[in-house]
């Protein structure tokens, strides 16, 4: 029995690892990562791994390790680490990687996940620019901001102004530059959005939107950022958070289909071939909590129940579509904002709850039906949108909800367990 190789360690490639012998599979299991460090998370990188390290704390790894490294032999996982992974044979079934070994298998798992967006021009061979994505990326932030006063963030997405409140809370000029209309603009709502940005101006954050750049000029070990308007700096560090690509090529030359992602069916196996499937930021997948044909998620809520899900039609033998509803969380400027559900631009948004009181929730609805619920604040709120957003069939009226003067809690006897009457989630 050739068992089963996972390729990719992260958040995706561990869990269906340790779920599939949850789940009683027997089989072998490898688990290949191109890193020399052992899995590791990466939501807390741009949060508080970053606060850690600048401060100096030397238990800062404890935040982002995924399993104690004993667990992997305890569970009988092969973890090969510095073993990244070259071609795809399908018709041998093997997988050869660039240390010139190979490991033959029944089923193939990618989580290959992703890698950071580049710029459209050449930046300063310069350590003090840095693309935020790995362990290697914050450990160099957070060295280089010791002595750093004047930062510029480029990218108003979550990770760049998670990165900015880190930094401006320890006393950094920030600068965040978004080419974009709005930053956040992808996901979630300009109202919520809004707020968040209002937060970051008050601790003295210079956002500025609509602005596209053009080059990073060094001189002198400062940094100048050129745009179609001006020029910013000189700043001491730039930090580059302008998204991920995914890492399909792998993919795409071993024959399977690729677009923007490795297209998978809804059971998460890929459309050529059966016997591959894949999980996490790589794959694109059909999804009814979408208006697309399908989408690319990017987050550990759905990396880990995709695992899980990879792991029981293996080791189970049964196939079964992936329908589980897509959940966040971002922190920024103190503040956590908790999503369910994904927020599209067509929503017509509500608020529900005082915006000025700091504890409010947006309720994005789509065609009449609630779809998205954001939440600051109000944690009963995002489980409970956890719970009436679970099966689109379900999803609450506009009628019902305006009715209810848009509460959430309103509709509590559908969403909390009698024998515990209390909220899951």
């Amino acid at each position: 029995m050739a068992g089963t190789v996972i390729v990719g360690a992260g958040h995706a490639g561990a869990q269906t690892a340790f779920s599939l012998r949850a789940e009683g599979y027997r089989g072998p299991i490898t688990l290949l990562s191109a890193e020399e460090r052992s899995p590791y998370q990466r939501p807390p990188l741009s949060k508080g791994y970053l606060a850690a390290l600048r401060r100096r704390e030397t238990d800062a790894d404890d935040l982002i390790n995924l399993h104690p490294v004993a667990s992997y032999a305890e569970q009988d996982i092969a973890l090969r680490l510095g073993s990244p992974v070259s071609e795809i044979d399908r018709h041998a079934r093997r997988v050869h990687t660039t240390t010139g070994k190979a490991y033959g298998y029944d089923h193939l798992v990618l989580a290959t996940g992703a890698r950071a967006r580049t710029l459209p021009f050449t930046t300063p061979r310069s350590e003090r620019v840095r693309f935020f994505r790995t362990r290697h990326d914050a450990a160099a932030i957070a060295a280089l901001t010791a002595d750093a006063s004047r930062v510029a963030v480029v990218g108003g997405g979550f990770v760049g102004l998670e990165a900015a409140s880190v930094l401006a809370a320890a006393g950094a000029e920030v600068t965040v530059i978004e080419a974009a209309a709005r930053p956040m603009g992808r996901g979630m709502s300009p109202v919520m959005a809004e707020y968040l940005l209002a937060r970051h101006r008050a601790r003295g954050v210079e956002v500025r939107a609509a602005t596209r750049i053009s080059a990073i000029v060094e001189d002198g070990g400062r940094l100048t950022i050129a745009t179609g308007q001006d020029t910013t700096g000189p700043v001491d560090l730039v930090i580059v958070g302008v998204g991920v690509l995914p890492n399909d090529e792998l993919a795409q030359k071993s024959g399977l289909e690729t677009q923007d992602g490795i297209v998978v069916d809804s059971s998460l196996r890929t459309t050529r071939d059966p016997r591959v499937y894949a999980v996490g930021d790589c794959a694109r997948f059909p999804s009814p909590f979408a208006s697309a044909a399908s989408v690319r998620l990017e987050s550990v809520q759905n990396a880990t129940e995709q695992g899980r899900h990879i792991a029981k039609s293996i080791a189970t033998g049964t196939v079964s579509a992936y329908e589980r509803l897509p959940w966040f969380w971002t922190e920024q400027c103190g503040l956590r904002v908790q999503m369910a559900g994904l927020v599209e631009p067509a929503d017509e948004c509500v608020v529900s709850g005082d915006p000025g009181q700091g504890a409010f929730s947006v309720l994005a609805f789509r065609d009449g039906r609630l779809a998205a619920v954001e939440s600051l604040g109000r944690p009963r709120d995002h489980a409970l949108a956890r719970r009436l957003l679970a099966d689109p069939a379900g999803w609450p009226e506009h009628g019902v909800l305006h009715g209810a003067g848009y509460d959430l809690s309103a509709l509590r006897t559908a969403v909390i367990s009698p024998a515990t009457n209390t909220v899951d989630g």
